[in-house]
């Protein structure tokens, strides 16, 4: 690991126990930096096996609670905000849209710590709040929708749930911007976003 590397990670701590008072121990710290190994192809196979191993120390043996465990979710900030730093596009998944509307405004709060001025984009529903598209003002109001969600997507940081991104790529709406890193906080979408062409992609 080069000494810039370091660095970022270390700011990323820092910015993190700075805005929002989290302190990362040892397995915080392992696990982020196998993740961002993972994500660069450096001994990927040895870095999902850290993950794994590591992943009960810091959040919960019952993987349903996993994906909406917190602390799981700054610990994969590290590398989220290790390649935002370097001017990389990352895609952040989560289970679900509250986990990534909770973990967005977090995440905003690091982003302004890390003078980030781009900010960070949420990926929302595109469907119409009654779920019908009958009338022009409602189809007007998917088409806005949709635009939002988009524009979000193509932000150089941006956090979802899973279904929200499935909605951009496999409706061929999107495809993963080059150099894109996806942090998955949904580790069983592997494949899936392999699949929608992330060439670089990890997961907590």
């Amino acid at each position: 690991m080069s000494l810039a590397e370091t660095e970022y990670v270390a700011l990323v701590v820092e910015a993190i126990r700075r805005s929002v008072g989290f302190r990362m121990g040892d397995a915080h710290l392992a696990i982020a930096l196998a993740m961002i190994d993972e994500a660069e192809g450096r001994r990927a196979r040895r870095a999902r096996k850290s993950i794994a191993t590591l992943r009960p120390l810091v959040g919960n043996a019952d993987p349903i609670i996993e994906y909406h465990n917190e602390e799981l979710s700054l610990t994969a900030a590290i590398p989220a905000f290790r390649f935002a730093l370097a001017g990389r596009p990352v895609h952040m998944v989560f289970h679900a849209d509250n986990d990534s509307r909770r973990m967005h405004g977090i995440y905003e709060t690091i982003a302004k710590e890390l003078h980030l001025v781009d900010g960070i984009g949420l990926l929302t529903d595109p469907a119409p709040r009654d779920r019908t598209v009958d009338t022009v003002a409602q189809r007007e109001e998917l088409d806005r929708r949709v635009s939002d969600l988009l524009g979000n997507y193509d932000r150089p940081f941006t956090v979802g749930g899973f279904t929200r991104f499935r909605y951009a790529l496999s409706l061929g709406l999107r495809r993963p911007p080059k150099d894109c890193v996806a942090i998955l906080r949904v580790p069983d979408a592997r494949k899936s976003f392999a699949h929608w062409g992330y060439k670089r992609l990890t997961a907590l």
